[in-house]
């Protein structure tokens, strides 16, 4: 067939399977989209299906084209899902090269996670394994820091684990170890006066404004932003010092940054290299954060900027829209995988929530073991399904997902005298 008659078919077929599916249980799924150059066949599938995670009874288009080619091939509104250059707002296609794939994207009413209200409770900061190995006497690691064996792991002088390599670890962290203010719940620098004489910013487009602060963030370093409702119950109970947190009513949006990490430098975890790339992470998010805050706060709005502290990043992340949670227990995103990290503000700045989204990854979890394979520990979760179940007293209760040991994680950094990042390093989301 010639291109154009190709893609005449595509469009007419996509249509009418699109018309016909309003009352069954099945979606049309774009499934693969390679660059070629050469004729493109399609292939249409329906029925039962199992390829790259991806498991459902469904329509699948098997698209073997360059995305130009296809660029103007969008099915219909009413489909549930399809593949086009311009995206509508509930659907995004984005690429993965490493998988070799185009990774449909569908935006959700509600969050892909399942939690039970009848055993969920606010989470403890101190419960933390950084927290717990000051006065948790029952744990394995308790009063050991984990760079602690440090002299003689250098000494044994492997490959990856050199004096110079420590001495980066070290520093990359100046930003993040230093810089106290960059989260807080208040004005890190006195005020402009001249900013002061222009009053509050008025904000007439939440949805005008939510585009602005994205672009802010993206302007102090942010590699991925997404915006949702403050969720209370992600707000940790009490703080590391043990005072209770509560979060004032005003603060009604939060705003979820991802941080890239240096994918080539994680990838020698658990050498000393891949910890060099996580403290380079969590400085960057310190930047980044304090000064997004200060610009809410320059436009008289409040904001408050945290790191790990306050409040659970990875489910605020996800009702942001940013990912999913991952079989290693960290937030996989379509774009970097599970190689970022999280920081947060909430505010009272009027904005618009992007929403969840759901691109398949619990069904990639299922089939693929490689987080737990890889994990020398062995702290990851190998079975086949999520669960309530708890793997050690830092798990919080209440949330279906494959529990990490994070007891059996910190022994191993302990052992390795640095951070360990293999699982991050090993998921083909990273890749």
């Amino acid at each position: 067939f010639s291109t154009s008659i190709l893609l005449s078919m595509c469009c007419n077929m996509s249509r009418s399977i699109s018309s016909g599916m309003e009352n069954t249980s099945q979606k049309i799924v774009i499934l693969r989209c390679i660059k070629v150059n050469a004729i493109y066949p399609l292939t249409l599938c329906t029925g039962y299906r199992k390829l790259r995670g991806v498991s459902a009874k469904c329509t699948v288009f098997l698209f073997l084209s360059s995305r130009a080619k296809f660029a103007d091939c969008t099915g219909n509104r009413s489909s549930n899902a399809y593949f086009s250059n311009k995206t509508p707002a509930d659907i995004d296609a984005k690429r993965n090269a490493e998988i070799g794939e185009w990774i449909l994207i569908k935006r959700i009413d509600q969050p892909a996670y399942t939690t039970d209200p009848e055993q969920y409770s606010r989470f403890d900061e101190r419960h933390t394994v950084f927290m717990r190995l000051l006065w948790d006497t029952k744990a394995s690691f308790f009063g050991h820091d984990y760079r602690e064996n440090i002299p003689e792991i250098i000494d044994e002088n492997h490959a990856g684990y050199s004096r110079l390599e420590f001495a980066r670890i070290l520093a990359a962290w100046t930003v993040y170890e230093q810089f106290n203010e960059a989260f807080s719940w208040k004005r890190v620098f006195q005020a402009d006066p001249n900013m002061l004489k222009l009053g509050k910013h008025p904000v007439k487009s939440p949805d005008l404004m939510s585009k602005q602060i994205k672009e802010t963030a993206h302007t102090y370093g942010a590699d991925l932003v997404g915006i949702c409702k403050v969720d209370h119950k992600w707000t940790y109970s009490h703080d590391r010092s043990g005072d209770p947190i509560e979060i004032p009513v005003e603060y009604n949006y939060a705003i979820v940054i991802g941080i890239a990490m240096d994918k080539g430098a994680i990838s020698v975890s658990p050498a000393f290299r891949s910890a060099t790339a996580s403290g380079v992470g969590y400085s960057r998010m310190a930047f980044t954060a304090a000064c997004l805050a200060e610009f809410i706060r320059n436009l008289r709005y409040k904001a408050i900027s945290m790191g790990n502290d306050t409040a659970l990043s990875i489910p605020l992340a996800i009702d942001a829209g940013l990912g999913q949670l991952g079989r290693n227990g960290l937030l996989v995103t379509p774009e970097y995988g599970p190689c970022v990290r999280l920081c947060k503000i909430f505010t009272d700045l009027p904005l618009e929530p992007d929403g969840p989204i759901d691109f398949g990854l619990t069904e990639f979890c299922r089939e693929c073991h490689k987080c737990a394979d890889v994990c020398k520990a062995e702290a990851i979760s190998s079975e086949a399904e999520p669960s309530f179940k708890l793997a050690c007293s830092s798990n919080n209760t209440g949330i279906l997902r494959w529990a990490v040991n994070a007891d059996k994680c910190y022994e191993f950094w302990v052992e390795n005298g640095a951070a360990c990042s293999s699982c991050i390093a090993v998921c083909p989301f990273t890749q």
